[in-house]
């Protein structure tokens, strides 16, 4: 059996390895094994051009994740089913012509959905949530916020027409989980910081989906206003 299993975690690496970004894409998304775990990438890296998620077991085995045009800020890349268990984890974030590396360890359990979000302080860093994704009910939408603006030590976060309890205190680097909310009552966020100097009102320029789920991303720097609308620091991404 312990044979089997390693035949089949080499094969598929393999493949991994030689295929195209289509061909990778219906390897990783067909298959079924218990034996797998679905991961999302975020780059919150402000200015960046892209960065590169690779795994493998040592320095020497990398296997890349995300797609050859990497993944630019403020975007993410979509779920997609990994092997679980223990792996090493490397990240290459490329601007300004350059190229800066980190290398860390990730763990990865069955059946599980996580996001890898990938930021800067001081150095590259990332942080592993585990998300429920199961779906809401109809009418309404799951939304959670992710707060990566630089400047925004923490962040409040009212929605629009909603009686809902507004998130508050999300730390810089900070992700909470999932809230279902009615689809209706979504039409604006307004951010603030709680001694009340920083006030952000974004509203909502699309149409959620019945039963969507989305992740609600602060992005950017408030060290760098010159030129920003409200909309730079936000980010509206639909994940299902």
């Amino acid at each position: 059996m312990v044979v089997k299993r390693l035949l089949l975690f080499f094969s598929v690496l393999m493949v991994l390895s030689s295929c195209t970004k289509d061909d990778q894409d219906k390897v990783i998304n067909n298959n079924s094994y218990d034996a797998f775990a679905s991961v999302s990438i975020f780059n919150t890296i402000q200015q960046s051009d892209g960065i590169i998620v690779s795994v493998g077991h040592d320095k020497k085995e990398r296997n890349m994740i995300t797609p050859n045009n990497q993944v630019k800020f403020g975007d993410y890349f979509g779920y997609r089913n990994w092997f679980s268990g223990n792996w090493d984890l490397f990240i290459d974030n490329k601007q300004d012509g350059k190229v800066e590396s980190m290398h860390d360890k990730l763990v990865l359990h069955n059946r599980k959905s996580y996001s890898l979000f990938v930021f800067r302080d001081q150095s590259l860093k990332q942080i592993l949530t585990e998300d429920n994704i199961i779906s809401p009910k109809n009418g309404m939408v799951k939304i959670r916020i992710a707060n990566f603006l630089q400047g925004l030590d923490k962040a409040n976060v009212k929605m629009g027409n909603t009686n809902e309890k507004p998130f508050n205190q999300i730390h810089f680097s900070g992700v909470t989980d999932f809230v279902e909310i009615d689809l209706k009552s979504v039409t604006s966020f307004k951010i603030t910081s709680p001694n009340s100097q920083v006030e952000i009102l974004y509203n909502l320029d699309m149409k959620l989906v019945d039963k969507g789920i989305y992740t609600v991303l602060l992005k950017g720097s408030l060290f760098n206003l010159e030129g920003a609308e409200n909309q730079d620091y936000i980010g509206i991404l639909k994940q299902y």
